[in-house]
């Protein structure tokens, strides 16, 4: 059986929600040293435009993985 820390769950989770609102402010023109969507692109292996990443970081908040695999933070 697959145990999962319930407060890495909760950090995972937080995460998401971060990024989602990082890349709703770069779609409103925000800008930053290191682009969000890249460091998510890197992060979980996504690829595409930045409407295509904030719908797939909005599928996953939505369906709760939050045991997605975020390198560098486990």
């Amino acid at each position: 059986m697959l145990s999962i820390n319930p407060q890495q769950q909760r950090f995972d989770q937080y995460q998401l929600l971060a990024w989602r609102a990082a890349i709703k402010l770069e779609l409103k023109g925000k800008k930053s040293e290191e682009g969000v969507t890249k460091l998510i692109r890197r992060s979980l292996g996504m690829k595409g435009s930045k409407q295509k990443i904030l719908a797939e970081v909005e599928r996953l908040i939505k369906e709760g993985e939050s045991n997605v695999e975020v390198e560098g933070l486990r």
